[in-house]
């Protein structure tokens, strides 16, 4: 009984607040969702299924699902999902890099998300990366894995020339005590690569540590 009443006020309380806070669509603003059907058709995505070779000593391939610019509607949701904080966008997000995964050749052994710095952690209080790393991962039956830590951050790469993004990384990351990745073939996960010198840096630590290849998968990428 007790749990019938505690169900039933639930579902009262998330009628309030649907009712007074309705869902607001990301793209466009209009109530309805959180992402309505026209700004989810709107999202441009690139038609390449393979991971891009990149001239790289440590990361193997990157997969971008679009390219980003900005005021684009995938620039956009990015940005709901890291400032606004709408965690719910993980989902149809993550469906994007689960399809571009779909008919990528690449046979992953686990999937690691890029890692923020406990400091932009406590901030944010999510890292992004690591909710969309849990969307695929789980769509293919996959393990995710906290390999590596930030060690230090200075300024988010999207702040910085491209000229100052690799020093802004360097020897930015380090595994993770008592985890093993050698042998394995690792999938990073991030929102969104510049000069990809985030995923290089993190490619390096994994390689080093044992890793036998190592790609980066992203929703949209700079060109």
């Amino acid at each position: 009984m007790y749990g019938d009443m505690k169900s039933l006020l639930l579902t009262i309380w998330n009628l309030f607040l649907e009712t007074v806070f309705p869902a607001i669509c990301c793209g466009c603003r209009r109530e309805g969702g959180l992402l309505c059907d026209d700004c989810l058709n709107a999202v441009q995505l690139r038609d390449t299924a393979l991971p891009e070779v990149v001239d790289s000593d440590c990361l193997d391939g990157v997969l971008a699902c679009s390219e980003y610019h900005e005021g684009q509607m995938m620039a956009k949701l990015i940005y709901a999902l890291k400032y606004d904080f709408v965690v719910d966008l993980a989902l149809p997000l993550g469906q994007f890099l689960i399809d571009g995964y779909t008919n990528a050749e690449i046979a992953a052994d686990v999937i690691c998300p890029v890692p923020l710095h406990a400091k932009r952690f406590r901030w944010r209080g999510f890292n992004q990366a690591e909710l969309l790393a849990n969307v695929v991962a789980q769509e293919f039956g996959l393990p995710v894995r906290n390999f590596l830590e930030r060690i230090h951050f200075k300024k988010a790469q999207m702040e910085l020339r491209k000229e100052e993004r690799k020093a802004n990384v360097e020897k930015a990351f380090r595994m993770r005590e008592d985890v093993d990745v050698a042998g394995k073939t690792v999938v990073l996960v991030d929102d969104v690569a510049t000069t990809l010198s985030t995923l290089e840096a993190c490619a390096s630590v994994l390689k080093k540590a044992g890793a036998q290849k190592v790609y980066g998968i992203v929703l949209a990428r700079v060109y």
